[in-house]
């Protein structure tokens, strides 16, 4: 096989045994990038939105900022144990209406 055959297969098929005669390849070492003025900070923004209010049946009420609807179930995600409320629980107009008045949108029927 001649060198030019062999060339086809590009360097990456040599290893340094191979190479005899060649220049050993040069690694292109990376210079730390500098930070420029136009680069972020990940400083965390606190949330100034309102909670979303939720008002059971019964009357009593809990707030959170952090929670999702699946089904008829409400999964509160704000605190160190996930709580779950099933939607039934809840007084749905009371919860609706007192989010309104806050500015927060709410919808816990499909």
């Amino acid at each position: 096989m001649t060198r030019q055959d062999q060339s086809r297969y590009g360097e990456h098929y040599l290893d340094a045994r191979e190479r005899s005669g060649q220049e050993p390849a040069v690694e292109q070492k990376s210079k730390p990038q500098q930070a420029s003025n136009t680069e972020f900070s990940m400083v965390p923004v606190e949330d100034k939105s309102p909670a979303t209010v939720f008002i059971f049946k019964d009357g009593h009420q809990f707030e959170t900022k952090n929670y999702a609807i699946m089904g008829g179930t409400l999964f509160d995600f704000s605190g160190k144990v996930l709580k779950k409320v099933q939607l039934d629980d809840l007084d749905s107009t009371a919860t609706v209406k007192a989010n309104d008045d806050r500015g927060v949108q709410v919808k816990l029927s499909n």
